[in-house]
């Protein structure tokens, strides 16, 4: 139980059970700082990413403020992770590049 006291110990002004509402905060959910509430974290995908947000390849972390052309000259299995900031989710891609 949470209670607000007044600083001449009058009533109290505010009751109510206490609650992190951070421990509500998972992959899918973030608090929006604006309005302190819970929301659902929006998905996207690699061909319009958000802007701006970080682009992993191979542990080289890549900055990108416009939508990337994401190429390999090497033939291979390249896993891309983007991170667009709390408002997205955090995903993993997997681009094969034939030989």
């Amino acid at each position: 139980m949470v209670a607000l006291q007044c600083a001449d110990d009058s009533e109290s002004v505010l009751q109510g059970e206490a609650f992190d509402i951070t421990d509500r905060v998972d992959e899918l959910r973030y608090v929006n700082l604006d309005t302190l509430e819970l929301e659902i974290r929006q998905d996207y995908e690699l061909d319009a990413l958000p802007l701006p947000c970080t682009v992993t390849i191979e542990g080289v972390d890549y900055r990108c403020d416009e939508q990337p052309e994401i190429e390999f000259d090497v033939p291979g299995r390249y896993t891309v992770m983007v991170d667009a900031g709390p408002r997205y989710l955090k995903k993993e891609f997997v681009i094969e590049n034939p030989a």
